[in-house]
């Protein structure tokens, strides 16, 4: 594992035991999950469906450009929101970090080093 990636995972990490997330993957015999599209609070009621339907995690693309709109400063509150959520109906998340941002390389996927750099 490169040590950008190795970087990367231990911070997502950290941002998922710092909400308080319910541990990934989740304990038991097996696991179902899904794959969402919110940002900020889901439609109300979203959550607890997923729960009631036995889904035990989420995987969620954390957007770049959603997060960084100014170069080098960050500003995470729609995902520590919908964290929040998660935890309060006892769900996990698989947050992907991933596509471009205008900011860097014209929005594609970072191919500079300064691309490269800011994205790690």
């Amino acid at each position: 594992m490169a040590i950008p990636t190795l970087a990367l995972l231990l911070m997502v990490s950290a941002f998922a035991i710092s909400t308080g997330l319910p541990p990934f993957p989740p304990q038991g015999s097996h696991s179902f999950g899904i794959n969402i599209h919110y940002r900020g609070h889901p439609p109300a009621g979203a959550l607890q469906m997923l729960s009631r339907t036995g889904v035990q995690w989420i995987r969620m693309d954390f957007t770049w450009d959603a997060v960084e709109h100014t170069k080098g400063q960050f500003n995470f509150t729609l995902y520590e929101q919908l964290t929040s959520d998660l935890a309060e109906n006892n769900l996990s998340a698989i947050y992907i970090l991933c596509y471009g941002n205008p900011l860097y390389d014209g929005g594609l996927s970072p191919y500079t080093d300064e691309g490269r750099a800011a994205f790690v």
